[in-house]
């Protein structure tokens, strides 16, 4: 974690503003912030039923009815609407009320978004509006009354529901009567099987629901007993990371039931009136909810509610059995023999002489390169549509493929293997530093004397906590930029471990272990006020219960990767172990060090032979340079008084030894951006098992931090570097040209400045857009050697 503040410090004076973050259009109820930080079961409302469903005071009364049947049964209800330009997720009574009595609310769905965000009114979100903002902020079930679909006569018209589409892309279980009774069912149905979304009925039958009605004449493909059952089902969804919806559609109760013939006659006509009248689109349903409200005295709106009331009562007992479920899987005990396998206290691995390097020379190399990684001389040619990449003379994908690499797919996802640390961050306010808050040579002493004083007094000084540890941040920017990594790590079974796995919702952490005994890693972080590291301290044992036979049970997960990444926290056993199942299936191993002591972990046992990218900082350069029988080219008391020249060089000159282990290295330069040396030599894996020769070229490339537009203000430079390789490992894994995933690297480090967190909430596969990149940093890297 040192290694990881220390990574981009004295960083990027000239970098540009960020796209503007999504939390400036969100708003989180007390009570839902409440829930989502503590692992609470949650359940999505939709706001259209208030705003455009049902009239007043029958709308208000019935919202509020239906949050009390969610809080009885011990779940917390996230009404979805927009207030004035902003999405709150969880409405006070009185938002409520306000909402239920605006005339002048837009129903708002996917496509209405832009528009009533960046107008700032308010609107009533559809199940497609609410899909979207519950997904954002990790609510996986939602309750409505029932779903739009394909309109009578679409063959004509093309009228087709976005909730349909929705479903086929944002994972949220949506529980519901089934499709609205308006709508032509059978092409529904058929619609939601093109869209690859999961359909079942809940209860004793596969009768599909028609909303009024518990039986429109067709069947679900799947059907749900209970709710332990329907969670069974979210949970595998969410697990394997289908990326599509669900659907559980819920018979409205047997009791309201009885009327489903009459409101049917009703729907008949109204639906005639509508056609009748050129009613179409978004304005078809509520004119035909409203009218067969009126034709049959009310039934149908008692029917509605009672239908909604009922799905708020299932769906919230879903939401509480899919948290339980996937608490027992975090909370899931590891192997009974893992104890017998782990280090001793210290962690000390014995290696035998014979795997020791001898006088800084290595033998049996074995270490293998994915087939674009910095071969920069050379044309890639991509499969699929491609857009010419003008600085470089090579060709990106402007779609890039699914986890392919030059062109070739793999079934697995990227693997992270490393720490998980909850941090506490302090740094000292500039107003107590003087000069400014420089950090330099000359005031550093006079800083250290004055506010570290061991005199036992207490000193000014802002205290964040965050959540961290290099793997976990790698995994975390890889998630949210797509690639749904696997990750294997370890944490408490305490306070701490329970919030960081909370942090962790959108990520697949079936691999992370809680062993008995053993708290969380914490990590204590003290910084100047420009983000620079003045001294930290870590209390990291846990990481120890990593072991090869805990990593061991995830091998068939490794042998499908494109990629493993590992960092400096784990055992120098657990790093040759992963290094050596990775040798077995030909899969590329990134190493980031973390800080300059656990940069020479590799090069304790024989990991070394299969690393194939490493990213270190300079100190951790010249530590990994030491392990491998070279000294510092500089000496440690000269390094802050180095010009930007004198930095490359004595870069340059460690990695040219360092490469004869470690074929590409990637090294962060603070506020002198990357520079990035590759030695062409040895085998080049063009995909699995098939293996060539190159020949011999080293090659040395500096990347400056240089965007083309405004700097921003930084708030944190601790997840930059994390940042930076999340995005450079997304970029070689779809085949993105060397020169591209470093630029793709350095603009999600910049957006981390910005943030607490170590990896933005805004990184996403939208930022990884080549032709943008190209925008923001059309300049060509130097080539040095």
């Amino acid at each position: 974690m040192i290694g990881q503040l220390r990574l981009l410090s004295r960083r990027i004076k000239g970098v540009v503003q960020c796209t503007r973050k999504f939390s400036e259009f969100l708003q989180l109820s007390p009570e839902t912030s409440d829930a989502l930080q503590h692992n609470r079961p949650l359940v999505a409302l939709e706001s259209t039923i208030i705003t455009h469903g049902m009239p007043y005071p029958e709308n208000i009364r019935t919202a509020v009815e239906v949050e009390g049947i969610i809080r009885k049964n011990g779940a917390t209800p996230a009404t979805v609407a927009i207030l004035k330009g902003k999405v709150h997720i969880g409405l006070t009574s009185e938002q409520l009320e306000e909402l239920a009595c605006d005339e002048n609310t837009i129903k708002t769905s996917r496509r209405d978004f832009p528009v009533v965000l960046g107008k700032k009114l308010s609107g009533g979100t559809t199940v497609s509006g609410t899909m979207i903002a519950a997904h954002k902020v990790g609510i996986p079930v939602f309750v409505t009354g029932g779903i739009g679909g394909v309109h009578r006569g679409a063959e004509k018209s093309m009228d087709i529901s976005t909730d349909l589409t929705e479903l086929g892309r944002t994972p949220v279980a949506v529980v519901c009567a089934g499709v609205k009774s308006i709508l032509d069912i059978g092409r529904t149905l058929e619609y939601l099987e093109t869209q690859g979304v999961c359909v079942a009925s809940y209860g004793n039958s596969f009768d599909f629901p028609a909303f009024f009605t518990p039986k429109s004449g067709f069947t679900a493909p799947y059907n749900v007993l209970d709710p332990t059952e329907a969670a069974k089902l979210i949970d595998s969804s969410l697990s394997f990371g289908v990326g599509s919806g669900m659907l559980i559609a819920v018979p409205i109760p047997e009791e309201h039931a009885a009327a489903g013939e009459v409101i049917e006659q009703a729907i008949q006509q109204a639906v005639m009136e509508a056609q009748a009248r050129s009613i179409t689109g978004k304005d078809v349903t509520p004119f035909i909810l409203q009218r067969v409200n009126e034709l049959t005295e009310g039934q149908s709106l008692q029917a509605n509610i009672a239908l909604i009331k009922n799905n708020a009562d299932i769906g919230s007992k879903i939401a509480i059995e899919l948290s339980a479920l996937r608490k027992q899987k975090i909370d899931r005990n590891i192997k009974q023999d893992l104890g017998s396998n782990s280090q001793s206290s210290n962690c000390k691995i014995q290696v035998s002489s014979s795997n020791q390097i001898v006088n800084g020379k290595k033998t049996n190399l074995k270490r293998l390169h994915p087939q674009t990684m910095f071969d920069s001389d050379k044309d890639v040619k991509m499969s699929g549509s491609i857009s010419t990449h003008r600085s470089y003379g090579t060709e990106c994908p402007a779609n890039p493929p699914e986890m392919s690499n030059g062109g070739s797919s793999f079934s697995g996802r990227p693997v992270v293997v490393g720490g998980s640390n909850v941090d506490f961050v302090t740094t000292i306010p500039r107003s107590v530093i003087p000069n400014g808050g420089r950090s330099n040579v000359e005031i550093a002493n006079t800083m250290l004397a004055q506010l570290l004083r061991p005199d036992g007094g207490t000193y000014s000084g802002e205290v964040r906590q965050s959540y961290g540890g290099v793997g976990r941040n790698i995994a975390d920017g890889l998630a949210r930029l797509g690639c749904n990594p696997f990750f294997i790590s370890a944490v408490g079974r305490d306070i701490n471990g329970d919030a960081l796995l909370n942090s962790c919702r959108h990520m697949d952490i079936q691999g992370v272990a809680r062993p008995d005994g053993h708290s969380t890693a914490t990590y204590n972080a003290t910084l100047w006020p420009t983000g620079e590291l003045m001294l930290g301290s870590g209390h990291m044992y846990i990481h120890c219960w990593i072991t090869p036979d805990y990593i061991s049970t995830f091998e068939e997960t490794i042998s499908q990767a494109p990629i493993v990444c590992i960092d400096g926290n784990i055992t120098e056993k657990a790093i040759e172990h992963v290094c050596d199942l990775c040798s077995k299936y030909r899969i590329p191993v990134w190493f980031e060090p973390t800080e300059m002591h656990h940069a020479r972990k590799p090069f304790q046992t024989r990991a070394f032979e299969y690393i194939t990218f490493t990213s270190p900082n300079r100190d951790e350069l010249r530590a990994m340079a030491r392990a491998t029988g070279i000294g510092d080219a500089v000496s440690t008391s000269d390094q802050r008084q180095l010009s930007e020249q004198d930095i490359l060089d004595e870069c340059i000159s460690l990695c040219q030894h360092l490469v004869e282990y470690i074929p590409n290295i990637i090294v962060t330069l603070g506020k002198y951006g990357v520079l990035v040396f590759r030695d062409k030599q040895g085998p080049f894996m063009c995909e699995r098992g098939n293996t060539t020769k190159m020949e011999t070229a080293l090659s040395a490339y500096h990347y400056p931090v240089c965007f083309d537009d405004s700097p921003v203000d930084i708030v944190s430079v601790s997840g930059a570097g994390d940042s930076l390789v999340a995005a450079m490992v997304y970029g070689i894994i779809h085949g993105y040209d060397p020169h591209m995933c470093v630029k793709a690297g350095l603009l999600a480090a910049r957006q981390s400045l910005q943030f607490h967190q170590a990896i933005p909430p805004t990184l996403s596969p939208n930022l990884m857009n080549v032709q943008d990149i190209e925008k923001l940093m059309s300049w060509k890297p130097t080539r040095l050697l």
